[in-house]
């Protein structure tokens, strides 16, 4: 019991300390420091200390406090008929009312009126100054305003816990949302993965037998046939291996997947929609590879996509930039971007999704606003050596 003691004093809270601190001050001063009569008798002091002790477990046990101040307070007046005592009676069982009120529901406001009547009453028995109206009005008025403060208090940390609660369940949505994104569009990827290396092999079958009806007759045919299988060979296998490891959702129809040669396609289409849009492509333009150009296409669709979404009407670059060692993709608006998007939208799952893919390919991706305004995207796709 010792130990529990202690332990409970040890890791008192500062605002806790306070509660029992004060009133108990206050209980010894009174009995040390008042010369005049009435001097508070021993039992009163004895008890007030007691009933101030038990204000230690004010949040935890409010109403076992309550009801030992209860205790605390009728014995000495209708025991010893002594007079009800401030500091060891009054300021305690407010703290307990407002405690009650504070930290139990609703139907507890029955322990506060009963705690009322019966000490009130128990009061005014021996006590005639607690039989005046002023008193009653006072005594009153007092239990009124710590039962309010108990409640609104109350209302106040519900709320404050619901919005906390309400935050962490739509954090924990978003990124569950965020991660659903990111797995669409690996089956997405894969799927088109599918189609290309389903493409490539198809090519091999015919380019082997193509060179097998000729290897007799026109060596130099067959030669080249076998240099074309070789590269869709190398290709499948490249494109194969990003394959690898990638989520898929069976049952899809293969089809057709656009590479960059459908780019101005994509661009004259939007443009037709109402967004002044420029294409521009430099460098040498060639063959990445059927993955890398569907990839490349994709992200050129979603970024338009996003300008058409939130920056529609706003001139918009498009720009292809070819690097012997890399493709770069820059879409840049005039618009305000993304970041404009209504609360609860996904635009940004798009991001994620373009992120995705670049990150596939070992490139770097970035998007965010522009110093002069508007929304720039840019992704950095490495190009393979042999890319032709």
């Amino acid at each position: 019991m010792q130990a529990t003691s202690t332990r409970l004093l040890t890791h008192l809270h500062p605002s806790d300390a306070a509660v029992v601190g004060l009133p108990l001050a206050l209980v010894v001063l009174e009995a040390v420091t008042t010369f005049q009569p009435p001097h508070p008798s021993v039992v009163t002091t004895v008890l007030g200390v007691i009933g101030c002790l038990a204000l230690v477990w004010w949040r935890t046990r409010p109403v076992e406090v309550l009801a030992l101040l209860a205790v605390c307070s009728l014995v000495p007046t209708l025991g010893l008929g002594h007079e009800p005592d401030l500091y060891g009676s009054f300021i305690p069982s407010m703290i307990a009312i407002y405690a009650v009120a504070a930290y139990r529901p609703t139907r507890y406001l029955y322990v506060i009126a009963g705690f009322t009547v019966l000490v009130m009453g128990g009061f005014a028995i021996r006590a005639p100054d607690f039989r005046s109206a002023g008193q009653v009005v006072f005594n009153a008025l007092a239990i009124v305003l710590a039962t309010v403060i108990g409640r609104v208090l109350q209302h106040l940390r519900s709320q404050a816990d619901t919005a906390t609660a309400r935050a962490s369940l739509l954090e924990r949505e978003n990124d569950l949302q965020a991660r659903e994104a990111v797995v669409a569009e690996r089956e997405r990827i894969a799927r088109e993965l599918h189609d290309v290396i389903a493409h490539d092999v198809s090519l091999m079958v015919i380019q082997a037998g193509a060179a097998q009806r000729v290897m007799r007759d026109h060596p130099d045919q067959a030669g080249e046939a076998l240099s074309l299988i070789q590269d869709s060979g190398r290709r499948a296998v490249d494109e194969l291996y990003l394959l690898l490891g990638m989520l898929r959702d069976d049952g899809q129809d293969l089809a057709p997947q656009r590479g960059l040669a459908a780019v101005e396609e994509l661009v004259s289409a939007v443009r037709q929609s109402g967004v002044p849009i420029e294409l521009l492509i430099t460098g040498k333009r060639r063959d990445l590879g059927n993955a890398l150009e569907v990839s490349a296409y994709r992200l050129v669709q979603e970024a338009l996509t996003n300008v058409m979404k939130h920056a529609r009407g706003s001139h918009t670059l498009v720009e292809l930039a070819y690097d012997p060692a890399q493709l770069t993709l820059r879409v840049a608006d005039e618009g305000d971007g993304p970041a404009t998007a209504p609360a609860g939208t996904t635009g940004g799952h798009g991001l994620l999704g373009m992120r995705e893919r670049v990150r596939m390919f070992g490139g770097s991706f970035d998007a965010g606003r522009r110093p002069g305004g508007g929304w720039l995207i840019t992704a950095v796709l490495p190009v393979a050596a042999d890319a032709s």
